[in-house]
C-alpha cells in the first residue's frame, strides 16, 4: 500500500480549554485526547417482525485524556485538579483542533462536564505519574473545519 503525503498527524493538535475568562492551551507534549463520537440508536420490532427498525435518536460524544502529573501550571493535570475543586464546579469550553490551527483542519467545540480523574500513583515505580479523565458533553457538540 502506498503511503499517503496527505495523512494527518496527532503531534499538532491543540487542546484549549476555558480558565475563567482565559483560553488555554493544556495539550502538552505527551498528552492525548480519544474523540468518541456515538450514535444512540433506538430500535422497535413491528408486529413481531423479525427485523427490528432502527432510527438514530440521539448522538454522544466524550472525550477521554490522558497526561501527565507536572508541577508545571495550566497543564492538563493541574487544570483538572482545579476543576474538581470549585465548589461547584460548572460546564467549561473545550476546543480540541485535529492537526493544529491550519485552517481547513477541523476543530471539536463544545461545553464539557468531567466524569471523574484518576492518578494512578504507584509507590514502587520510577516512572511519570499517569493522569487521566474523561469529558462528557453537556450540549452541542460541533466538529467544523477551522478558520481564523
Amino acid at each position: 500500500m502506498a503511503t499517503s503525503t496527505t495523512m494527518l498527524y496527532g503531534t499538532d493538535s491543540i487542546i484549549e480549554v476555558e480558565i475563567g475568562t482565559l483560553t488555554v492551551d493544556i495539550s502538552g507534549s505527551s498528552n492525548k485526547a480519544t474523540i468518541n463520537l456515538e450514535m444512540i440508536i433506538g430500535e422497535a420490532s413491528v408486529f413481531g417482525d423479525k427485523w427490528p427498525q432502527r432510527v438514530m435518536t440521539a448522538k454522544n460524544c466524550t472525550v477521554d485524556v490522558a497526561s501527565w502529573y507536572s508541577s508545571a501550571s495550566n497543564e492538563a493535570a493541574d487544570f483538572l485538579l482545579d476543576w474538581f475543586n470549585e465548589a461547584a464546579p460548572a460546564t467549561r469550553h473545550v476546543d480540541i483542533y485535529i492537526n493544529g490551527k491550519t485552517v481547513g483542519n477541523r476543530v471539536l467545540s463544545a461545553d464539557w462536564v468531567f466524569n471523574g480523574v484518576n492518578i494512578d500513583l504507584e509507590t514502587a515505580a520510577t516512572n511519570p505519574i499517569p493522569v487521566t479523565f474523561q469529558l462528557l458533553n453537556a450540549g452541542t457538540v460541533t466538529i467544523v473545519p477551522y478558520s481564523t
